[in-house]
Formats: structure tokens, sequence, C-alpha cells
């Protein structure tokens, strides 16, 4: 059985533009933009993240957040949840419940895949979620594989990098 159920996690979801998430979490007592690592597209058009950290050293129960985008909208969000607040057992019971039996499962890692809209639900150990869409996921992929293997980008950036590192 595929889970059905639309993921979201603190107003963060599939779909979503880093405006959007930003917005929905300005109010949140758990989480803020980490701008001190907010990571920058290395190759364009390849994807960007965004990256979400806790909000205060004091309620740390999320310890990040990154959210992977797409040309601007989200295709996948990995959770970090803090262990020693949150067992990975703990995390298997709440998802079992609400995404049904996984495809796969063992002591390390759980999978729920939803095959009728081509997600992808995994609890890694201790305490990691990780939501992906994965049609937008294969094409970015794809992309970056075809912008690797013509050695060429849109970006002066990308080149100049390339250069540096050949020459190490």
């Amino acid at each position: 059985m595929a889970y059905t159920q639309d993921f979201s996690f603190l107003g963060i979801g599939f779909g979503s533009t880093q405006e959007e998430i930003i917005t929905s979490i300005e109010d949140s007592e758990y989480i803020i933009v980490a701008e001190d690592v907010l990571l920058k597209q290395l190759i364009l058009p390849t994807p960007y993240t965004l990256v979400l950290k806790s909000k205060n050293s004091n309620n740390n129960l999320v310890q990040k957040v990154y959210v992977d985008f797409n040309e601007t909208l989200s295709y996948q969000i990995t959770v970090f949840l803090n262990p020693d607040y949150f067992s990975f057992y703990s995390l298997s019971e709440k998802m079992l419940d609400k995404y049904g039996v996984p495809q796969s499962r063992n002591t390390k890692k759980v999978t729920w895949y939803d095959t009728e809209n081509i997600k992808r639900a995994t609890l890694e150990y201790p305490a990691t979620i990780k939501f992906t869409d994965i049609s937008i996921l294969e094409a970015v992929l794809r992309r970056q594989d075809q912008i690797l293997e013509k050695g060429d980008s849109e970006s002066f950036d990308y080149k100049e990098r390339q250069f540096i590192l050949d020459e190490l």
C-alpha cells in the first residue's frame, strides 16, 4: 500500500517558492532561515538549497531543515530532528500511523512510496525525515549530468571553479 498523505512540515511543502517558505516560517517558534549557510546555485540552472535552522539553542527540537529547489519550486525537504528528543522508533511508529505500511524497512531506514504521485518518504536513523518528489529529482539529475558532460554552463563562475578544481 502506497502512502497518499500530502506532506507539509511547519508550513513547508512541495511546490513552494523560497519566498513562500520564508513567509510561512516568519512566526515559527522552531525554525528560522540560516542565512549564514544559504547555499547558492553552483551551476545554473541546477537546483539550490535553502537551509533552515533551530530558532534558539534552548528549543532545538528541529535541528535543521534543507529545502531543495528545482528552478523556483521545492521538490525535496529533509528534516533533521534532534535525536535526544525523537527516537527512530517513535518517529517510525508515527509515520506508520500516518503513511501506512512502508515498502521497505530495516533498523536504519524506512521508506514509503506514493506510486500514483511519484513521491517518496524516508525515515533515516537516528532522526532524519526526507520527502522527495521523485519525478523532479530524476529530471534534476538528468539535467546536471547533461551540464557536466558538456563541461559548459551559462555560469561564468562555474568555469572559473572548474579551472581551480582542475588545478588541484
